[in-house]
């Protein structure tokens, strides 16, 4: 899955993982959240989209995505740039890859990797975060 801003795609696990000390205490700082925190809201909104709504540490998980896919990118914005975005512009591509069916009786640390139909295409369905 991908952070689409403003019809770019960017790669969130890419930005989290190489995310300098730097950025990440500039991150907490602006967010109250660390990289633990960020994927733990981001797996509450995918079950619950109404929690973007909801609370505030959701949205602050959606700035700090911003921020890291940005600055990963080499595009830095300020946080005070991103909260002038609007939601509309800001959403997750949803591939093909992350659609494969996972067993839920196995432990996701344990589940074997699907084999895909082949090919790389992938879905263009967009899901904005609130929806």
């Amino acid at each position: 899955m991908k952070l689409s801003i403003a019809g770019t795609e960017y790669d969130y696990l890419a930005a989290l993982s190489d995310a300098t000390l730097g950025t990440l205490r500039d991150l907490q700082k602006e967010t109250g959240l660390g990289p633990r925190a960020i994927n733990e809201q981001l797996l509450r909104v995918s079950v619950d989209p109404r929690l973007l709504d909801a609370d505030p540490d959701v949205l602050n998980a959606m700035l700090a995505l911003v921020f890291l896919c940005k600055t990963h990118a080499k595009e830095g914005m300020t946080f005070d740039e991103i909260l002038d975005l609007k939601m509309a512009d800001v959403g997750f591509v949803v591939e093909d890859k992350d659609l494969e069916p996972v067993d839920p009786t196995v432990p996701p640390a344990e589940a074997p990797k699907q084999p895909s139909a082949g090919g790389r295409s992938r879905s263009r369905s967009r899901t904005a975060a609130s929806s």
